[in-house]
């Protein structure tokens, strides 16, 4: 195998676009909500805790389950006030769903990547 300059060529036309394909993604819709609830996120405290919060308690259940344990009444009702905070924060709220709007995006572009057949 030869890994110099000549097999360097050999994809760079596949770099070019794969540039622009980044250039599409950012300028996106999705994209740019994604980006403002980021950062709107980041400017206020609260949601950030809530949101860190609901991140921790969602990894904590989900490894019981992987491991068949389960959910324990505390958890039950730590969830539950959680949930009555998100439902009061729609900061939150617009961020969770503008994170998996975005994630489904770039994951259906992966999975187009690695299987164009597929689509």
């Amino acid at each position: 195998m030869f890994y110099g300059k000549r097999m360097t060529q050999n994809y760079d036309n596949i770099i070019k676009e794969a540039k622009k394909l980044v250039t599409l993604i950012k300028n996106h819709e999705i994209t740019t909500q994604y980006q403002t609830s980021l950062t709107e996120i980041n400017k206020n405290i609260k949601s950030q805790e809530l949101l860190n919060k609901l991140v921790l308690l969602g990894k904590e259940i989900n490894d019981q389950l992987s491991q068949s344990k389960k959910i324990s009444p505390t958890q039950t009702k730590e969830f539950e006030s959680l949930k009555n905070e998100l439902n009061k924060n729609n900061l939150v709220k617009t961020h969770i769903s503008n994170q998996n709007a975005y994630s489904k995006m770039l994951q259906e572009i992966i999975d187009l990547i690695k299987d164009p057949l597929a689509s």
